[in-house]
């Protein structure tokens, strides 16, 4: 027996839990996010460098130097800094994985707020099949349905809520 979304969300110890969880998460992504830039910024210098080591290859005498040692240099900074875009990403997955067992072994979580707070996709093989008219969720009542189409041509809602699937039924 599942319990819906809106009973886990009254005790307020389990939302400090939850709340507690969402802000680590969070906190992973946005380590994600800033080792993505980085990298983008290291492949910009990478290629900037690249380029003005073939510009100060064309040019004669005393700029070609400079040009080619300068070129140098920002090549290593950009190699410097897709090293720690690369160190920040990994920590990132760490973080990931820290808070997936920390949430995995929390007793005070229940499977379906487990899975809220993880944002995963619960699919249960007994629910109920809800009307297109209808378009609300049986599991927690909420009128907020996403509809996607299957590969397979079918459609199945996801409750924005519980993020719950739920099957729809055509007429």
């Amino acid at each position: 027996m599942a319990i819906h979304a809106a009973s886990y969300q009254q005790n307020p110890h389990t939302q400090t839990v939850l709340t507690r969880y969402k802000n680590a998460y969070r906190s992973a992504r946005r380590f994600s996010s800033i080792a993505s830039f980085v990298k983008g910024v290291a492949a910009f210098l990478i290629i900037a460098g690249v380029i003005a080591c073939f510009v100060g290859a064309s040019e004669p005498g005393a700029k070609s130097v400079i040009a080619i040692s300068g070129g140098i240099f920002v090549f290593l900074v950009g190699a410097l800094f897709f090293v720690l875009s690369v160190l920040v990403g990994s920590q990132a997955g760490a973080m990931n994985a820290a808070v997936d067992a920390a949430v995995f072994g929390c007793p005070f979580l229940t499977d379906d707020a487990k899975a809220t707070v993880m944002s995963v996709l619960v699919i249960e093989r007994d629910s109920r099949p809800v009307l297109e008219e209808d378009r609300s969720c049986p599991h927690c009542g909420s009128t907020e349905v996403a509809f996607r189409r299957r590969e397979n041509g079918s459609e199945i809602g996801v409750c924005r809520m519980c993020k719950r699937a739920v099957p729809i039924r055509r007429n």
